[in-house]
């Protein structure tokens, strides 16, 4: 079985993700929890061609041994206030900073702070 990281594209007709991706890895569909980024997760974008790296963790509190998926990502901060649409396309007022972002398999999230989560990340 082939267990390498791939990011995995939605059908364009799925509005919802539209323009973003998800990691899976083998048969398992990876998730970005909060605990693991240091920026606000709705604010992760994946880059098209991003470089997947695996991680195996023996002691990731509150799970236990894993094998993590990290990839280089972009925080994508907007201005805050006012009203949620604009007559300037976002990402003209939208700044970005290089990060990295952590995924954790999905059958083991939320057993550690309860913050938010995502599997679908759009792309920068």
């Amino acid at each position: 079985m082939d267990l390498t990281p791939r990011l995995v594209h939605p059908h364009r007709r799925i509005d919802a993700v539209r323009g973003s991706v998800a990691v899976e890895r083998g048969p398992l569909v990876y998730c970005f929890e909060q605990v693991d980024q240091g920026v606000d997760v709705e604010e992760l974008a994946l880059s098209p061609r991003t470089e997947l790296r695996v991680l195996d963790k023996d002691d990731l509190p509150g799970v236990g041994r894993t094998v993590l998926i990290e990839a280089d990502a972009l925080a994508v901060t907007q201005p805050a206030g006012g009203l949620p649409y604009v007559t300037t396309p976002p990402d003209h007022l939208a700044t970005s900073t290089h990060v990295t972002a952590t995924a954790v398999p999905y059958f083991q999230w939320d057993n550690r702070d309860g913050g938010a989560m995502r599997v679908w990340l759009p792309l920068a």
